[in-house]
Parts: structure tokens; sequence; C-alpha cells
């Protein structure tokens, strides 16, 4: 079945089940939460009784529009939703960040959701802007915040929960980066795709999701599932969410995680852990954990 007939049979034909799991004292944050499927995602914490969501914002002033947003619709006090500042252009700020994040009692779930998407080429930090933002940087901030994750899994009896949101848009991507570094003795995959003569910009976002899988596997053997809660390293998931729902939300029983006795690059076994997303964005309602 091709890209597009999946991508139109799951819109047409599939509905995920509505989120009621229950997060009563818990602490999660969420990425470029003040729009969006991060907006949507933190609603629903606050709604599954989470006793703090932090908004993790570029734009302080659009976090508290957004936190103000959804205490109203949820009925809660504003007190449950924090506004914390992120820029993922700045490695400082992250590292700001990730420090602040020391400081929290707990931490129970870390969505990564915050990116970006232009078609102007540009450099940060000696990438291409798609490729600092929403992988390396992103990457590194959660990588940070694991330490805090585990912390907490094993001071709590909890499973702590590291997502990163992508696009199943990345099986259509052209990458064409990709063949000039296989072509040209001494240049990488970075290199390649630092290059503003090499770039395709109206496939940049795609291709992002594609290096993203490259380093979310190695990621995910790393840091196995344990059902026993034994330890606080195997008590803290990562999870690669690859999924843009509109009006749907993801349910334990139909997330996936990879299995690294597969050849397969998607597994289909049942994940455990569940996380929860609603989204305004179109894309496929097929959840795929790569």
């Amino acid at each position: 079945m091709g890209y597009i007939t999946t991508f139109l049979h799951s819109q047409l034909f599939v509905t995920l089940p509505y989120p009621d799991y229950d997060f009563s004292g818990q602490t999660i944050i969420v990425t470029g939460s003040n729009t969006g499927l991060g907006l949507e995602a933190a609603r629903h914490f606050i709604r599954l009784n989470a006793a703090k969501v932090i908004l993790a914002v570029r734009t302080i002033s659009k976090g508290e529009a957004a936190a103000a947003e959804i205490s109203a619709s949820t009925d809660t006090p504003k007190s449950r939703v924090e506004v914390w500042q992120l820029d993922l252009s700045h490695s400082d700020s992250i590292k700001v960040f990730a420090a602040r994040v020391d400081t929290l009692d707990r931490l129970d779930a870390f969505v990564q959701n915050a990116g970006i998407l232009t078609n102007i080429f540009s450099l940060v930090e000696g990438q291409e802007s798609h490729i600092a933002i929403n992988v390396t940087n992103a990457v590194l901030l959660g990588l940070l915040v694991l330490p805090k994750l585990r912390e907490s899994a094993a001071r709590y009896g909890s499973r702590g929960r590291l997502t990163f949101v992508g696009s199943d848009l990345q099986y259509i991507a052209k990458f064409k980066e990709k063949s000039a570094a296989g072509k040209e003795a001494g240049v990488s995959l970075y290199d390649a795709l630092a290059s503003k003569e090499l770039a395709d910009m109206d496939d940049r976002y795609v291709e992002t999701s594609c290096v993203y899988s490259e380093y979310s596997n190695p990621l995910q053997v790393l840091l196995p599932v344990s059902t026993d809660h034994s330890t606080p390293f195997s008590d803290t998931r990562f999870q690669n969410c690859f999924c843009f729902m509109p009006s749907a939300a993801l349910q334990p029983e139909v997330l996936y995680h990879p299995d690294p006795t597969s050849s397969s690059t998607i597994s289909r076994q049942a994940h455990a852990a569940p996380i929860f997303f609603e989204t305004t964005l179109v894309g496929s309602k097929k959840p795929l954990w790569v």
C-alpha cells in the first residue's frame, strides 16, 4: 500500500480512542506548546489530572496566553500550568533550561514537540536551521533531561517517558543530500545538509524526520523497556512518535516501539507505557514507532 493510499485510509477510516489514562501527581513538560500539537498535548495532560504541566516555549507572552487558554478550557487553577522559556536555536538556552529542570522535585514525562518548518536556508550554530533545531539541539535537550527522568522513576516507582514527535512524511523524503554525501569523498551527511548549494528546502523538513530516526534507533536500544521497574535506567523510555493525527489521541494499546532483533524498520509490538497527543495538524493517523 503506497503512502497516499495509507494516508487516505488513516484519515477516512481510522478512529483512535480518546485518552483516559490518569496522570495524577505527575509533572510533565511539553516543548513548543503554545500552539498546535503541543498545546493540545498539554491540554490533555491537564485534563488527565497531571499535577503540573510546563509549557516550554520560545516566547513567554505566547506561552502565557496558551496557559491561560488551557486553564480556562479545562477549568483548572492557573498554578497547574507553568511557562518556561526555551530557545532550541541556542545551545546555551538549552543548557540553562536543563539546569532548571534539574531543580524540579520530579519529572515524569518530557514531550519534545518543538520544531521549525521553513523554506529559507539559514545556519544555526554551524548547521542548517532544521537540522540544528529539530534534530541536534532537540536530542541534546533530551539527553540533558534524562537524569531527572531516571531519578524520578527510581524515587517514585513510576516510568519516565521521553518522547520525540516527528512526521511520517519521512517515508516520501527525496533526501538528495544523502546521495551527494555518498558520492563525494570526505563529505559527511551533515556537511551536505549544511550546504546551501545542495539544499532542497522544499524537502528539508521531511528529511529532518529521517535524520531523527538515525538518532532514535540506537537510543531506543540503549534505553531498554523494563516491565518490573527494577532500575531507573530501564524505567525511562525513549519514545519516537511519528504521528500527526487531527482530532485524535494515542492510547497505550496503539503505541509501538522498535524490536532490536527484527530486520524490519518498524515493529508492531505493543508498547506498555502510555503517552497521549491530540493534534491540529494534518497527517497520518497511523501510529509508528521508529
